[in-house]
């Protein structure tokens, strides 16, 4: 391939912001796993991963869509290996399949709505109280770097005007919060 090939290559994966967020999710789980000792086993992370792939080309071909596209479903099954705790495969299981089965069914002009992680999460810990999540994890310095990354793809989907949905996100972390306090008040 000649140097123009590689041009546009780099275009293509500069261009959208997911290529970023994938890169940077999944740097994040091998640091996590490997240096800091995750609540979440690598055999878990590629069940997770595998579930969320599938589930998203299961859901490409019930919604006739002209072609599979990784990238959603990657992000998706990266944010729950960093973020949803759980006891059950079953249960982590689950939540990748109502991850990426939102984006399909919750929708406006051919647009998920709101983040699947957090819909699969928060509707999780409602209704079972046996998934959480573990914001202590990352320690003070992985956190920091962690806020950085977050920030350079808040700056981007700034730009491609998307930081309405951070919003929501944030929500949704706050009520996943607000609904495991209660979950563990009545413990």
């Amino acid at each position: 391939m000649n140097s123009i090939g590689y041009q546009q290559k780099w275009r293509w994966i500069v261009r959208d912001p997911r290529h970023y967020q994938i890169a940077v999710l999944g740097l994040l789980l091998v640091y996590g796993i490997s240096a800091l000792d995750f609540e979440i086993a690598a055999s878990r992370a590629v069940l997770i991963l595998t579930t969320a792939l599938v589930g998203q080309y299961a859901c490409t071909r019930l919604w006739h869509l002209p072609r599979f596209d990784a990238r959603s479903a990657l992000i998706s099954g990266l944010s729950l290996c960093l973020l949803l705790r759980t006891s059950s495969n079953a249960l982590a299981l689950t939540a990748a399949i109502i991850a990426v089965a939102s984006k399909f069914v919750i929708q406006i002009n051919r647009k998920h709505v709101f983040n699947p992680t957090n819909i699969a999460i928060v509707g999780l810990m409602a209704l079972t109280g046996q998934v959480w999540v573990s914001p202590g994890q990352w320690g003070n310095i992985a956190f920091f770097a962690f806020l950085m990354a977050c920030l350079g793809g808040d700056m981007e989907r700034f730009r491609t005007t998307l930081l309405s949905l951070d919003v929501v996100a944030i929500q949704n972390v706050i009520g996943a919060e607000v609904i495991q306090a209660d979950h563990e008040r009545h413990l």
